[in-house]
C-alpha cells in the first residue's frame, strides 16, 4: 500500500512538472494535428522521479506499405515498445509516415509509442484530456 502511494505521488509530480513547463512551450502538434508534450520533456520529467527505475525496450519495428485515398504509394514505420515502470510492464504500439528519412520516421514512432506507455500510468494525462492550448 504504501509503495502505490508513493508511486501516485511521483506521478503526480511528474505531471506538475510538465504543466509548469507549458507555459515555455514544452508541447506542439504532431503530423496529425495532436497536441502533446514534446518526447524530450516527458522522459526529463519521468527522470526527475523515476530515474534508474523505468526501462523500455523495442518489441518490434517494420515499414508498412499503404495506399493513400487518391491511389499514391505511401510507407509507414510501425514500432511497439514495451515500457516497464513500477514493476509493471505496457506495450504499445505506434506509426509515422515515411516523409523523407526513415531513421526520422521510426524514432518519431518510437517516443510517441513511449508517451503513449507512459500515459497507461497517466503521465502526461493533460494532453490525452485536450487540456494543452496555446
Amino acid at each position: 500500500m504504501e509503495k502505490e502511494i508513493a508511486f501516485k505521488h511521483k506521478v503526480k509530480e511528474v505531471n506538475e512538472t510538465l504543466k509548469a513547463g507549458e507555459a515555455s512551450g514544452n508541447f506542439t502538434a504532431d503530423h496529425k494535428g495532436y497536441t502533446g508534450y514534446k518526447p524530450q520533456y516527458v522522459i526529463d520529467a519521468v527522470n526527475s522521479q523515476f530515474c534508474g527505475e523505468w526501462e523500455v525496450e523495442i518489441v518490434e519495428k517494420e515499414v508498412v506499405d499503404g495506399t493513400k485515398k487518391d491511389g499514391s504509394a505511401t510507407k509507414t514505420a510501425l514500432v511497439t515498445i514495451r515500457l516497464t515502470l513500477n514493476g509493471k510492464k505496457v506495450e504499445t504500439v505506434a506509426s509515422h509516415p515515411v516523409l523523407d528519412d526513415i531513421g526520422d520516421s521510426f524514432k518519431s514512432a518510437q517516443t510517441d509509442a513511449l508517451k503513449k506507455a507512459f500515459a497507461h500510468f497517466s503521465i502526461g494525462n493533460r494532453a490525452y484530456h485536450g487540456l494543452l492550448k496555446k
